[in-house]
């Protein structure tokens, strides 16, 4: 993989011209039902067939975010260094269709800031805290799929510490909506619930138990329709390897789940750890390789 672009790469791609063609040999179709990632098949990566390992490096995912995203990319960087076959290529803006790893992309097009270019950091408020923010991300998932000519696999937000969110209602409306327009365009495109940060401001007290309330709305919420897809990224930082217990804690005497020490560490890694990156990244590739037609047997 890669390493992220510095500042001044960065700066310079902004003035790319990125609105040429680019046109996919074979266009991804997303597949398979009752996809949730959470910490029972974190193990299960390694049991990826060859075939579906090859149609995940066909794939474009991009993960919307601020600093939590990033543990996305130290994870899965970290995954391929450990075994070559797990590839994977971190770029700032779509690279354009390959078969050799798996694409994640960091940038978005447009915020409710930054309508018309390519933007670095993607808040809640960008995602559903308003109708511009809907409207903002639809016509982000537009710009790659046909301005770019270059099909958007899966998008995903990694939520951050809003200590405040509780009510999960304009979240799951909002990330509903993405995916009705998406079929309605007639995109491969799959939008990814998630559930958020178990870490820090999240992770304990009144605020640790309203948001483990939160996040079991957005899980009963998938359940509702097999076709949605979850990425439980609080449930897997909850549990170590190995183990099927998770670590807990209370408030006013109730009990919920939280970060274990070995997922948390000091939380230097982006808020986590190198261990807690690297499920989180064995997990994508489950989900991914699920979301290709794998029946994950």
């Amino acid at each position: 993989m890669n390493a992220p672009i510095n500042f001044i790469s960065f700066v310079s791609l902004i003035i790319l011209n990125v609105s040429c063609s680019r046109d996919s040999p074979e266009t991804i179709i997303p597949g398979g039902k009752d996809i949730i990632a959470n910490h029972t098949i974190v193990a299960d990566y390694t049991k990826i067939p060859a075939e579906y390992i090859a149609k995940v490096m066909k794939m474009l995912f991009t993960v919307a975010g601020e600093s939590h995203s990033n543990a996305f990319i130290v994870g899965l960087d970290s995954l391929e260094v450990l075994n070559s076959k797990y590839q994977v290529n971190l770029s700032w803006i779509p690279e354009e269709y390959t078969e050799s790893h798996l694409r994640l992309c960091q940038g978005e097009w447009g915020d409710i800031d930054h309508p018309n270019q390519w933007v670095f950091g993607y808040g809640e408020e960008d995602w559903y805290k308003s109708a511009l923010a809907i409207s903002t991300t639809k016509n982000g998932i537009t710009y790659i799929n046909e301005t770019l000519h270059n099909p958007l696999t899966a998008m995903a937000l990694a939520w951050c510490w809003d200590t405040e969110e509780t009510d999960m209602a304009p979240y799951l409306s909002a990330t509903q909506e993405y995916n009705d327009y998406c079929v309605s365009k007639g995109y491969v495109t799959k939008i990814i619930y998630t559930t958020g940060p178990v870490d820090n401001y999240n992770a304990s007290g009144s605020i640790g138990y309203n948001k483990y309330l939160a996040y079991e709305a957005i899980r009963n919420y998938v359940k509702g329709d097999s076709r949605r897809i979850l990425f439980d990224y609080a449930d897997i930082l909850c549990y170590d390897d190995g183990s099927q217990t998770p670590n807990t804690t209370t408030h006013d005497g109730k009990l919920y789940p939280t970060i274990t020490p070995t997922n948390y560490g000091d939380g230097s890694i982006w808020h986590i750890s190198a261990a807690g990156c690297l499920r989180l990244a064995k997990a994508t590739w489950w989900m991914l390789a699920r979301m290709a037609g794998w029946d994950g047997k």
